[in-house]
């Protein structure tokens, strides 16, 4: 909601957004209201530990305009959806390259999603359908859809037609990480929700590499 009181503020990543209505605003709110109530009352790892995409530092600050390298701003837990898997192509591996980056969403922040960490086939492809896609919009609809069936007492409402909130990069650096990431048999892939412990953010710093210098990410 804009924040002088004068109604909402739009802001679409979709190539194709639906446009939304007033329905469509009380029902987003209800959603956020009823998760953050949730939260509270069945916390899930230790509140002082973890932080949200809301928290992290934005991309244009002060400091990046003076040229001076940012410190971290968050550091501790985040639990997240995935929003793509972006392995980083053959030819811009090195020793000292990311593997992959994880474009990651929880809900919370401006809806702004943070650029692409590099250019490729896989890039574009990420976000053809949106940002977050297609994919984690069904997913959320089958999280309410599920609590609805396992918790009698829990209040019926339908599931939101769109997503808000910022999309950030994750950087996976080791190939151990890599390898578990894509098996198959992880099960990590857009739409699944992950945990990412005893981590922080910061900006990536090596311009000799042919990804985005400066771009901050949860390291």
């Amino acid at each position: 909601e804009n924040p002088t009181g004068q109604g909402w503020v739009e802001s679409y990543t979709a190539a194709n957004p639906s446009m939304l209505d007033e329905e469509d605003y009380l029902r987003m709110r209800d959603l956020w209201l009823w998760g953050q109530q949730r939260f509270f009352a069945h916390p899930t790892i230790n509140a002082k530990e973890r932080f949200t995409i809301a928290e992290m530092g934005a991309q244009e600050d002060q400091q990046m305009q003076a040229g001076i390298p940012a410190q971290k701003t968050v550091t501790g837990d985040l639990t997240a959806m995935i929003a793509a898997i972006i392995p980083v192509p053959a030819d811009q591996l090195s020793d000292m390259s990311p593997r992959a980056y994880l474009r990651l969403w929880d809900g919370t922040g401006p809806p702004s999603s943070d650029r692409m960490p590099i250019d490729s086939l896989f890039s574009r492809e990420a976000v053809r359908e949106g940002d977050p896609p297609s994919s984690a919009l069904t997913a959320i609809s089958e999280v309410v859809a599920s609590f609805a069936d396992t918790d009698p007492d829990t209040d019926v409402f339908e599931p939101p037609r769109s997503l808000c909130g910022r999309v950030v990069n994750a950087v996976i650096w080791e190939d151990t990480q890599w390898d578990l990431i894509r098996d198959s048999a992880s099960g990590m892939r857009a739409g699944k929700f992950v945990r990412l412990r005893n981590v922080n953010d910061g900006r990536l710093t090596n311009s000799g590499m042919r990804y985005k210098f400066g771009l901050r990410c949860i390291l």
